[in-house]
């Protein structure tokens, strides 16, 4: 995975979610890069990517949105 594209955009967790919930405390270590290719205006192209890390967890999201309801 290339993880160049990625940029840092936050740091801070936001107080009770999920990881809180489910232990009771906000993560000590947080970090959420967020990359994004493809033009946004067409939505066959167009898909954005989520990599997040609290504590000693990784989540990495990817989504295409491929038509409106």
């Amino acid at each position: 995975m290339n993880k160049t594209a990625y940029s840092l955009i936050s740091t801070q967790y936001i107080s009770g979610g999920a990881y809180q919930k489910l232990t009771g405390h906000t993560p000590t270590v947080y970090k959420e890069y967020k990359w994004n290719e493809g033009n946004v205006n067409i939505l066959s192209e167009y898909t954005a990517h989520e990599i997040a890390q609290l504590d000693n967890l990784i989540e990495i999201h990817t989504g295409k949105r491929v038509g409106y309801n």
